[in-house]
């Protein structure tokens, strides 16, 4: 079969992109802005060719570097089209690991089934693709099909019985089935052979951290969150958590205070936290800037249903009862499981009913 040369301004445009990342990306702002561009440019032309990708003589490998780069600069909808476009060239190489990476854009888009497909696929290529196994493992450990996610990291542990990466899925398994001592026993073993300042080793204590929690152990917790803080002082979780123990269980306000503002002086749209400032606030009696933290958790997640509920409250606590009926009605669209949500919306439609009710009867009594 003839294969079309693709155009060389094409060519070039790829050829650009990978000099400038090569191996890291661009320290300048204006390189990286440079860089977000041409793959912007690249992905529309390669689309709006109207051939076969098998009739393209264009070397795979580059292809692939192409989508790894898009990666990095978290534009996935561009790494997306550009693993698609390597996985149908029919590469020698690299095949496997891409339709995992594929799995990993699609799940940062919410594609959840097409992310599963793709993970299954570079397991069907490589059965030892231990990535691919665990990713998988964890998309349905979210999904909380435990049984299957179950079985996804065991077989893991078949193929490599110290695999950390499936103890850390079985233990998160394990916590959800309310199997605390096992969780516990699984974690511990993955700390065990975790390489120092790992992410293995971070998500062994954070499991850790959180049994402790569940056991109300909560300077056992905090030592663990605290040593996790020591080696990654950026990783917000574990942030989050330990200002949760100081506002819930140890009521140390201040303390609590303090780790929220660290998360978001690390990252200002981090929901959670905003959320979580704005409980804070609430129960400082705060009312009006508590209100403003809980706009900007929706603000910047406007899927966040905690934060729909607890301005909700506020609103419901400062007599705004037409508008807590919005937000308690909007969270319970967003998770209709959520019971605290579902009680506060009801309990607010039957104070307007009752409310209705007396100023009708007062009505009367002045007609009367």
């Amino acid at each position: 079969m003839l294969k079309i040369n693709i155009p060389d301004h094409l060519k070039l445009k790829i050829t650009f992109i990978i000099e400038r990342v090569s191996e890291n990306l661009p320290s300048k702002e204006i390189e990286k802005v440079k860089v977000i561009k041409e793959l912007k440019i690249l992905h529309k032309e390669f689309e709006s060719i109207n051939k076969p990708v098998k009739l393209f003589d264009v070397d795979p490998e580059k292809i692939y570097l192409i989508a790894r780069i898009s990666d990095r600069l978290n534009m996935f909808d561009q790494s997306k089209f550009f693993y698609r476009f390597f996985i149908n060239l029919n590469p020698t190489e690299n095949l496997d690991v891409a339709w995992n990476h594929l799995g990993l854009a699609l799940l940062n888009l919410n594609k959840v089934t097409e992310a599963e497909s793709s993970f299954r696929s570079a397991i069907s290529i490589n059965e030892n693709n231990f990535d691919a196994w665990f990713n998988l493992g964890k998309l349905l450990l979210n999904l909380k099909r435990f049984s299957r996610a179950e079985t996804t990291f065991k077989k893991i542990l078949e193929l490599n019985k110290d695999n950390v990466q499936a103890l850390i899925g079985l233990g998160g398994i394990s916590a959800n089935l309310g199997k605390y001592d096992e969780a516990q026993e699984f974690f511990k073993k993955a700390l065990q052979l975790s390489e120092t300042s790992s992410e293995n080793e971070f998500e062994a204590k954070y499991g850790l951290a959180l049994i402790f929690e569940r056991d109300k152990s909560y300077e056992e917790a905090l030592d663990m969150y605290n040593s996790i803080i020591d080696m990654n002082p950026k990783h917000v979780d574990a942030w989050n958590r330990i200002g949760i123990i100081y506002l819930d269980y140890l009521k140390q306000i201040d303390k609590a205070k303090s780790a929220f503002e660290k998360i978001l002086s690390l990252d200002e749209s981090n929901s959670p936290a905003w959320n979580n400032y704005g409980l804070l606030l609430k129960r400082q009696g705060k009312n009006s800037e508590a209100e403003k933290a809980y706009r900007k958790s929706i603000e910047n997640n406007p899927d966040y249903t905690l934060a729909y509920n607890n301005l909700g409250v506020l609103l419901k606590d400062t007599k705004r009862f037409e508008e807590a009926e919005n937000y308690f009605e909007k969270a319970v669209t967003l998770d209709p499981t959520n019971s605290w949500a579902k009680t506060n919306f009801e309990f607010i439609q039957q104070t307007k009913s009752t409310n209705k009710k007396k100023h009708k009867l007062e009505n009367r009594k002045k007609i009367y």
